[in-house]
């Protein structure tokens, strides 16, 4: 099965395997991020980052598509989408300069 994946180690090592067919950013970087060593969140990953590391996945290898994904504030309307897409609706023009891919979530209510 073909997969987009993440540029790490073992795929930049693997760069002649079919089977990559993408590489992809971490997921919703436009949303709050969870802090590595505390509780809560901080802020979102910004655009600028999101563009450095485009231009280093494709100084790896320029011959597949990288996956930019963003969060449901790009086009949700209700709270939850508001909380976890704080700079999505301001900053979307800038990150999707980070992929040749783009896309997003929307989560319905259970």
């Amino acid at each position: 099965m073909p997969v987009i994946c993440e540029q790490n180690d073992w795929a930049r090592k693997h760069l002649g395997e079919k089977i990559i067919v993408g590489w992809m950013h971490g997921d919703e970087p436009d949303n709050a991020s969870r802090w590595e060593r505390a509780k809560g969140y901080g802020p979102p990953i910004l655009p600028e980052k999101i563009i450095q590391d485009y231009q280093k996945i494709r100084a790896n290898d320029s011959s597949r598509p990288v996956l930019l994904n963003l969060g449901q504030g790009v086009a949700g309307t209700d709270g939850m989408a508001e909380a976890c897409g704080r700079a999505a609706r301001k900053t979307t023009r800038q990150y999707v300069q980070g992929g040749d891919i783009v896309s997003f979530d929307i989560y319905r209510p259970s």
